[in-house]
């Protein structure tokens, strides 16, 4: 099975080879730059989601991520109108 399958591949390399598909090939076979934009959003769209789920108040700024405490919302006071 193994010497298969290394025939199979010497064979595809002599046929690219030969017929000038290394172009084609490499377009099937390595990433383009779609797949390696895709990747990265993916990996973005992770780490947002693991901070998204961070309680508040746990982390830290700098190298270390999380999210900033949170800030206490000033209640507006009420405004004593006169007769």
């Amino acid at each position: 099975m193994i010497l298969t399958k290394m025939v199979i591949n010497a064979v595809a390399n002599k046929l690219a080879k030969h017929f000038k598909l290394d172009k084609i090939m490499s377009y099937v076979f390595d990433d383009n730059e779609l797949d390696v934009k895709v990747k990265n959003l993916e990996k973005r769209i992770k780490t947002l989601e693991s901070e998204k789920t961070m309680p508040y108040g746990k982390g830290t700024y700098g190298k270390k991520r999380g999210r900033p405490p949170a800030k206490k919302k000033n209640k507006p006071t009420k405004v004593k109108r006169r007769k």
